[in-house]
């Protein structure tokens, strides 16, 4: 790939078993894509998230029932004003109210069709209220503009924080500081370093890098790969919250076709809203 040509498509890796450090020392060996893509790649993350929902529609994930595992106590205990940013098409959304009939869940996402498909889904209305979507850029929009500051008791961002440039996470999070409540609860999920994406992302020829531990996939959509220590220094600059837990989360994904069983890594942590 030549860094003045769109990225391909990302190809599958050789996976080996042994890459526990294999991915950070490759990252810094990459060089980048030149700054005129890196730049356009950033400022049009919601156009290309837009095109992702226009293909896809609402088949592409599944829902997360795995919330009820990872954070039951917190999404089924009486009655609960919740925020999820980045909630797509809205695959975490109605499970949880499903599951807590006390539960009020606000949805946001900066892609408008991803916004119209949870508005179409039957349990908007059908919910009576309980669901409230509405389009905005966390990293760039203020969330006060559209929720009560410090209304939330519990915030989700999962796979989220992932798909903005890493000069605004802080910024980011401050923002959605501002709509929790004291001891509010923030839940966080997402790509961690040395992930097999990420090993997928290095196996390239040409690699489709457009900061340390940030790539650009196949569909121009962004993806940022978390340390445990910078997650850690973005919230102590942020300044809002205080962690309870951090961990990083190991998962097993067996290819019967190819006889391969490969590792996905993810950061897992709940943060208190001071």
């Amino acid at each position: 790939m030549s860094s003045d040509a769109r990225p391909p498509n990302s190809t599958p890796a050789t996976e080996t078993p042994d890459h526990e450090q294999q991915a950070t020392e490759l990252d810094a060996l990459a060089p980048p894509l030149k700054p005129f893509w890196i730049s356009k790649y950033k400022s049009e993350a919601a156009k290309h998230w837009d095109l992702f929902y226009k293909r896809n529609t609402t088949n592409f994930f599944r829902d997360r029932h795995w919330l009820d595992r990872e954070f039951s106590s917190i999404l089924s205990s009486g009655p609960i004003v919740a925020l999820e940013v980045g909630c797509g098409v809205g695959n975490m959304a109605f499970p949880a109210l499903e599951r807590n009939p006390e539960l009020t869940m606000w949805c946001c996402d900066f892609s408008r069709r991803a916004v119209e498909f949870v508005k179409a889904n039957p349990g908007y209305e059908g919910g009576q209220g309980r669901c409230r979507a509405f389009v905005c850029d966390i990293a760039r929009e203020a969330l006060v503009e559209h929720i009560p500051p410090q209304s939330i008791d519990v915030l989700s961002c999962i796979f989220v924080l992932s798909a903005i440039p890493p000069e605004l996470h802080v910024e980011t999070l401050k923002n959605l500081a501002s709509v929790m409540k004291p001891n509010g609860t923030l839940i966080f999920r997402d790509y961690a370093t040395n992930d097999l994406a990420q090993l997928r992302f290095l196996s390239q020829k040409e690699i489709p890098k457009l900061d340390s531990n940030l790539y650009v996939r196949g569909d121009s959509t962004m993806s940022y790969f978390f340390e445990e220590e910078y997650l850690r220094g973005a919230m102590k600059e942020c300044g809002e919250f205080v962690e309870e837990v951090l961990e990083r989360k190991g998962i097993e994904v067996e290819n019967r076709k190819r006889e391969l069983v490969m590792e996905r890594s993810f950061l897992q942590g709940v943060w208190r809203r001071k």
